[in-house]
Formats: structure tokens, sequence, C-alpha cells
């Protein structure tokens, strides 16, 4: 199962964007071989939807604007007792080769800033905690915020 939705949730965004309902994108899916729990599945979807919605909103937001919840997906972060999951993307240049990879990012936040806040808070704690030895996190790019509805704003 966990092969089928790593594959499914690859396709998904695509499978979205074309404007298609869950059930044509889970016939799709099945249809290679792609298919799990309908539950699971669901959530997967409307998890994607709402990031795809409200990705071009916080985008869009000047980097120093506070992100607000009308810019924000709900979410339900069963394993995380935390207020804001957040996506972006990161630059990682190796010290001693130079070399460049750009990274998908997710990391979680209880205070509520601004991109370039929450990209200065990822780049300190990454600095702090040297979880790449040798490597340098800049250019960090703010693409969605995930709310927690168990938590308060």
């Amino acid at each position: 199962m966990a092969f089928s939705r790593a594959m499914a949730r690859a396709m998904m965004p695509k499978l979205v964007g074309f404007g298609w309902s869950a059930a044509h994108i889970n016939k799709w899916l099945t249809g290679y071989g792609a298919s799990y729990r309908k539950s699971i599945f669901l959530s997967d979807v409307r998890q994607i939807r709402q990031l795809m919605e409200f990705g071009s909103r916080v985008v869009s937001a000047p980097p120093t604007a506070i992100i607000t919840k009308s810019q924000m997906s709900e979410v339900d972060l069963k394993h995380r007792e935390r207020k804001y999951r957040i996506y972006a993307t990161g630059k990682y240049t190796d010290m001693e080769t130079g070399r460049v990879t750009y990274r998908n990012l997710s990391f979680y936040d209880d205070t509520t800033r601004s991109k370039q806040g929450w990209a200065d808070e990822f780049e300190q704690a990454q600095l702090e905690i040297a979880s790449a030895p040798g490597t340098i996190v800049s250019d960090i790019n703010i693409l969605a915020v995930e709310h927690n509805r168990t938590q308060p704003y």
C-alpha cells in the first residue's frame, strides 16, 4: 500500500489540475495499479486540492506580510500537535564540492509568521541542529501553509 500511495500522490497534482473528480482519479489510478484505502485516498485528494487552491495565495503574498488564515488550508495533523505545516523549496549548497541541489521541504511551526520569517527560522534551525554538515541552506521559497484545525490560530 505504501508504494501505491506514493505513486498515486506523485501523479495526483496533475490529475487534480485537470479538474477530475475523486472518483475519476481513483478509477484512472486503479487502472495503473495505484489504488489504496478509499478513506485515505479521499483525504489525499482533498489535501492536494486545498494545497493547489491556497498555495497560489501564499506564493503571491508579499514576503514580509503575515500569512492570514484566508491563505491557509485547513487540515487535521493527527500525528503532530503543531499549529502549522509549511511547504517550501530550498537550495542546498555543498561547501566542499560546490554542488547545488534543490529540495522540497516540509516543516512545522507554532507561530504565525511571514514567508520571510518562516524562511529565516528554517535556515537558523538548520544551522543549529547541523542536519547536513558542510551544507548551506538558502533561498527558501514558501509554497503553501496548512493550519491544524485542532489548534487555534
